[in-house]
């Protein structure tokens, strides 16, 4: 008779478990904003005009694309 209750509150504590993380996944995905939510800024530590820069220009026009951010 032990063993039977024994199960059955494994299965409640389980049950209450996986409630609460489903309800805490529900409020958390509602909190969040979109990202980005404001214009990234890129900064690029070598001189205007060289390779360095000219490369992260492309990526940082086709990051603008794929997020719509400039």
């Amino acid at each position: 008779m032990v063993h039977k209750n024994c199960s059955a509150g494994r299965y409640l504590l389980a049950l209450i478990c996986l409630v609460t993380l489903g309800l805490l996944a529900l409020g958390l995905t509602s909190a969040q904003a979109a990202y980005p939510d404001r214009p990234i800024k890129r900064i690029v530590p070598w001189a205007a005009g060289g390779d360095t820069d000219a490369i992260c220009r492309v990526i940082a026009s086709n990051m603008e694309k794929h997020l719509g951010k400039p």
